[in-house]
Parts: structure tokens; sequence; C-alpha cells
């Protein structure tokens, strides 16, 4: 099952209609899937989607979801989203809470290590494009990183991620988690770029 058919079956039972909230889904792992290839895209596992839909559905359905809980988990879940859309304008515009480097030789190890070795120097070539050679003829060696709120704003490239839109580690260090957002996104982004160029072609 493809992103497209999960989608269909999403959208039926009244989940959502957002690709977006579907892949954030799959990178926390509520429901299973496997990359099969920068072509092919997520191989959506159909029972766990099913379980998820029936979970998700269930939730909703509880008697302890009143309106008044309803109501206030609405209230406090806009509430985190306007502070969250604070702290993004904030690291926008270039302030921070801890600002660090991420160096080209140690993003391209990490790559080494969690990408397949038939992709990886393809990826790699899509790395230097999008990010470290960004705007400049030569990769930089390094480009820096602000942190602040759930935000990580990538300097020079304008990447801006949420870390709320991938399950993370809490117990590694701010620079770790930067690394490994950051491969998370750029492996989206190839997978996409990929896709897009095979059906125009």
């Amino acid at each position: 099952m493809n992103i497209n058919d999960a989608m269909k079956l999403l959208e039926k039972n009244n989940v959502t209609n957002s690709k977006q909230m579907l892949r954030r889904w799959i990178r926390q792992n509520k429901i299973k899937a496997v990359l099969k290839s920068k072509k092919q895209g997520y191989e959506i596992d159909a029972t766990s989607l099913e379980v998820f839909i029936k979970e998700k559905l269930r939730n909703d359905q509880k008697p302890g979801n009143s309106d008044f809980q309803k109501g206030y988990k609405a209230g406090y879940d806009a509430a985190l989203q306007e502070v969250s859309e604070r702290y993004k304008k904030m690291a926008v515009m270039g302030m921070y809470e801890s600002n660090f480097p991420i160096y080209r030789n140690e993003f391209r190890e990490l790559c080494s290590r969690r990408i397949s070795k038939h992709r990886l120097n393809d990826f790699l070539i899509f790395v230097d494009k999008e990010f470290f050679a960004k705007q400049v003829s030569k990769p930089r060696n390094k480009i820096w990183c602000n942190s602040i709120g759930n935000f990580f704003y990538f300097e020079l490239t304008q990447l801006l991620i949420d870390q709320h839109d991938y399950e993370v580690d809490s117990e590694l260090s701010l620079d770790a988690i930067a690394y490994d957002l950051l491969l998370r996104r750029l492996n989206e982004q190839f997978i996409d770029a990929d896709s897009s160029t095979s059906k125009i072609n």
C-alpha cells in the first residue's frame, strides 16, 4: 500500500486529508511503513494502518471526550500552536537559544551509516547541491544551525525544521538531534525530488 492508497482510507474514515500528517505519523512510528526506494517511496503496512484508524476513531468516541474536555484540549492545542508559531518567527529572524555548526564531513559520515549503499552516492550529491553548496559553487565545510524552542533553522539555506514533526530521542544532545533531523528531512526531499523527476520523464 502506497501513500495515495493510505490517504484514501484516511479520508474515507474522516481521519485526515493531509499527506504531511500521514508522513508525520509514519516518522513517529505510529503507522508502520518501509521506505522501498527513492522512486517507489513508502510501502505502508495495511494492518498497521487499519489498527491506527480504529484506535483514532475509538479515542474520538470515548465517553471521557466530553464537550468540555474537547474544548479544553482545543484551547490548549491552540495555545501550544501559538507558542510554536512565535518560536518559528523568531527562528527565521535569526534569534536563537543555542547556535552550533553542522560539519559537512560529520554529516557525510552519518549518511554513510544510515543510508543504503546503492543510494548513498546520489544522496550525497543531492545533499551538497541542496544544502552545503546551496547558492555557491563549492560545498561549504559547515553550516550554522540556530535552535530555539522546537525549531532548528539552518543559516544560508533557509531550511527550518520543526522537531515536533519527528519522533526524537530526548537523550540525544541538541546538536545530535539537529544532525538527525537534517538527515531525515533531506532524505524526504531527495525521495520527493526523484519521484517528481520520474513523473516528468
